[in-house]
């Protein structure tokens, strides 16, 4: 249906664009990498780590010995690294995910959780926290969970955590 800067966004996709549908990670990373195109075009200090490789930061999977490389370079330098992330695991069903947004600001020392359901997915966030901090070697980092607002509907993080992303952007 739709082929931009490398992601494919097919019809089952674009009909999750239909009310009271979840965003999926096909179209979280399609507007990640909108949100890169608009606000990031040559900004290294900036990082938006794409969906799926937050989701393998979820999984213990730091011994992958591919995980590494197929982290984004920059990562290693940004002043700050935006991380969606998602508790779905294999054994759940689509219905059951949330999005909520880690934020890693290399000039405070933190990652500030941003969650629309309050603490929802902080086990989720705090494993990314530990597992990023291993790969980059980052060291002692604060993990500061931050009182946002809260979405409505059961169907919204996704949409919160755009316009969270988008937000911190444009400050």
């Amino acid at each position: 249906l739709l082929k931009y800067h490398g992601i494919r966004v097919h019809l089952y996709d674009y009909e999750l664009l239909s009310p009271k549908k979840w965003l999926n990670y096909t179209l979280m990373d399609l507007y990640y990498c909108y949100l890169k195109q608009k606000f990031l075009p040559n900004i290294n200090a900036v990082a938006l780590l794409r969906p799926v490789l937050a989701y393998r930061l979820t999984r213990d999977l730091v011994d992958d010995p591919n995980l590494m490389a197929d982290l984004p370079k920059e990562l290693t330098r940004a002043e700050l690294i935006f991380i969606p992330v998602n508790d779905n695991n294999v054994h759940t069903k689509a219905a059951e995910i949330h999005w909520s947004l880690l934020v890693y600001s290399r000039t405070m020392g933190k990652f500030y959780h941003y969650d629309p359901l309050g603490k929802h997915n902080l086990a989720m966030a705090k494993m990314v926290h530990k597992n990023l901090t291993g790969l980059l070697r980052i060291g002692d980092t604060e993990f500061v969970s931050l009182k946002v607002p809260n979405q409505k509907a059961s169907f919204d993080c996704g949409i919160y955590v755009i316009m969270f992303t988008e937000a911190l952007l444009r400050r």
